[in-house]
């Protein structure tokens, strides 16, 4: 690879670039090495980046570790609430929890909380994922994708049926059967 592709590669906020990243993932051992070794460094320093601290605060369920995010997250929120509402357009808000997070032994609500009070000036649905992956998880169907934190078919068709219903409830003209 030429230099300009590997800058372009390792720009993207990770120390690996990606055409070296993405075939080590391929390895669970070392997904799992990895992933140990960086929570490891973690649990003994401050967060690298704001990210890694809401994360952090959100699979600890701080509260407090939370809230100076939430009046820019209610604002964006709304925003996309109001230009939704001024064109008719209805809007779901849909929480996608994080895999460590379901994973957890106990559900902490600080997130879920904070998101839902942010969204609740709206008056629009939403709906909290969390529960149904925890169901999926202990069913022994994983709703993620293997050695990666996003949602597989099996997360993505419980999101899609989950929207499904909320739709229906709701009695969404466009998308009434």
């Amino acid at each position: 690879r030429d230099k300009a592709t590997q800058r372009e590669s390792s720009s993207d906020g990770h120390s690996l670039p990606a055409w070296i990243r993405n075939p080590l993932r391929k390895s669970l051992v070392l997904y799992l090495g990895v992933t140990r070794v960086k929570n490891l460094i973690a649990a003994f320093g401050a967060p690298e980046n704001e990210m890694i601290g809401i994360q952090r605060s959100i699979l600890e369920g701080d509260a407090a570790g939370l809230q100076p995010y939430w009046k820019s997250t209610a604002a964006r929120l709304e925003a996309i609430a109001a230009v939704a509402a001024s064109r008719k357009i209805p809007v779901l808000l849909v929480a996608f929890p994080m895999e460590n997070q379901v994973r957890q032994p106990e559900p902490f609500s600080a997130y879920v909380d904070g998101l839902r009070e942010a969204w609740r000036p709206t008056g629009m649905p939403m709906i909290d994922l969390e529960p149904l992956y925890r169901e999926s998880l202990r069913a022994g169907r994983n709703p993620y994708l293997p050695y990666d934190l996003h949602p597989g078919p099996i997360g993505m068709q419980i999101a899609a049926d989950a929207i499904d219903l909320v739709i229906r409830q709701q009695k969404y003209p466009s998308f009434s059967h």
